[in-house]
């Protein structure tokens, strides 16, 4: 990237300072969903624990957003290594990947006890258990195996997404993949749900559950299509630094107003 117009700059700073907010924003609100969870007795349940397991992944990836995108907000560019970036950022991948996983396994485990409720029921809880901890697993060995498998050391830097190099498609197309299958479960529950007549607080319950796991999967879906089309576009170095800051922001807005979808729907 050429020399980037001191205008353009501080436009892009002005985005990076909000997504920023947002990703403090996100921490705080998924904090306390998960404290909450740990602290309810009634939340034990398999539903809950995904949720604050979805908590504990988007606390580590807007961590990561806080540390890449500080030194900008703060007027203060540089690059580093390759190696020190996949460091700094193997958290806060693993944090995608589990955040996005555990929106589709809530879908699958309230499927599930709406249209097999009494083998829901009577399931045994340690194997249900066995089998996320297996998918939770085996999906973040995949991510480590693609920052490993396409590791290019070079001097570069730092984002989010920096660490995959040219295996990229291989990590941004089985989230994008996971959170449209998420969207097709949700909706599907809901259309069950609206059959029952008596279910009025799972359907309240599952209302929330719709709207974040749309606004999730919406967010993800914007974000990295909004920045392809800015890199690739005919626009001046300049245009592209500010303008793909911005599109950092849908997703941070997505993860951030959880806590306000739980506590308003």
């Amino acid at each position: 990237m050429g020399e980037i117009d001191k205008f353009y700059w501080n436009l892009g700073r002005a985005f990076v300072g909000m997504s920023t907010l947002l990703a403090i924003v996100g921490p705080i609100g998924n904090f306390m969903i998960l404290l909450t969870t740990i602290k309810t007795s009634s939340m034990r349940t398999t539903c809950n624990f995904l949720i604050a397991m979805c908590a504990v992944g988007d606390i580590l990836h807007q961590c990561g957003v806080i540390v890449v995108q500080l030194p900008i907000l703060f007027n203060f560019h540089f690059e580093i290594s390759s190696y020190l970036c996949n460091c700094l950022m193997f958290l806060p991948e693993m944090g995608i990947t589990i955040g996005c996983v555990c929106v589709l396994l809530i879908g699958f485990d309230r499927l599930f006890s709406v249209i097999f409720a009494v083998s829901y029921k009577s399931r045994d809880k340690t194997v249900n258990h066995i089998a996320i901890a297996a998918v939770l697993f085996s999906s973040c060995l995949h991510v480590c195996y693609v920052m490993y498998a396409y590791y290019t050391p070079r001097i570069g830097i730092c984002e989010i997404l920096t660490p995959f190099a040219d295996g990229l498609p291989y990590f941004t197309f089985p989230i994008l993949a996971v959170n449209i299958l998420s969207v097709l479960v949700y909706l599907i529950v809901w259309i069950r749900l609206r059959m029952e007549a008596d279910a009025i607080m799972m359907k309240r319950i599952f209302k929330s559950l719709l709207i974040i796991v749309t606004v999730d999967a919406s967010g993800w879906l914007i974000t990295p299509f909004f920045i392809y089309l800015i890199l690739h576009s005919a626009l001046d170095d300049s245009l592209k630094f500010a303008w793909s800051y911005f599109g950092t922001n849908f997703i941070n807005i997505a993860l951030s107003i959880k806590i306000f979808v739980y506590y308003t729907t």
